[in-house]
């Protein structure tokens, strides 16, 4: 991180330094939403990729569109 780096070369404060980078994280996620949003043939799963009930539904669905 660009923020990390001005702060340890002092001209930020490590405060400053952390709400720049949520900031920007933020920043990026919205773009990222956005950008899928944008996308037409989206399958979305709800939770998380290393979460069991998740990957059976990606199998199951993968499965089904594969025939």
């Amino acid at each position: 991180y660009s923020e990390l780096r001005a702060h340890l070369r002092g001209q930020v404060s490590i405060e400053a330094a952390r709400a720049t980078i949520q900031q920007g994280t933020r920043q990026y996620a919205k773009r990222q939403l956005t950008w899928f949003r944008r996308e037409g043939n989206v399958q979305w799963f709800a939770g998380f990729g290393d979460d069991a009930k998740v990957q059976w539904a990606v199998h199951r669905w993968f499965a089904a569109e594969v025939r």
